[in-house]
C-alpha cells in the first residue's frame, strides 16, 4: 500500500491505481486503502472513480471536499505535492459511513 501511495504521489498515478485497486477492493481492505485508491485516481485525472471511492466511506459533503483536495494537490508540482503529504499525513480520512 506505501507503495502504491507513493505512485500516485509522485507518477505515474495510472500504475498506483494498477497497485493499490486490488488491494482496495479485497476482502481485508479498509478506509485508508480505499481512500488511497481514490487519491490516486484523482493523481490519474479520473475524478468519477476518486469521488466514487471516497463515498464508499464518506457522506457526500466529505467525499466532494476529499475531491476538492485532491484536485488541489494534482494541481501542485511534485516536490510540493511531497511535501504536502508530508506535512499533513492524516490528509485522507478514515471514518465514515462504511469505516
Amino acid at each position: 500500500m506505501d507503495f502504491g501511495l507513493s505512485l500516485a504521489v509522485t507518477g505515474p498515478p495510472q500504475e498506483a491505481v494498477a497497485q493499490l485497486a486490488p488491494i482496495a477492493t479485497s476482502r481485508g481492505s479498509d478506509a485508508r486503502v480505499r481512500q488511497n485508491l481514490a487519491f490516486a485516481y484523482a493523481m490519474a485525472g479520473d475524478f468519477e472513480n476518486a469521488l466514487q471511492t471516497s463515498r464508499r466511506d464518506l457522506d457526500e459533503r466529505s467525499a466532494q471536499r476529499q475531491l476538492y483536495y485532491y484536485m488541489q494537490l494534482k494541481a501542485m508540482p511534485v516536490d510540493q505535492r511531497s511535501l504536502e503529504i508530508r506535512r499533513n499525513p492524516a490528509f485522507m480520512p478514515q471514518s465514515g459511513p462504511g469505516a
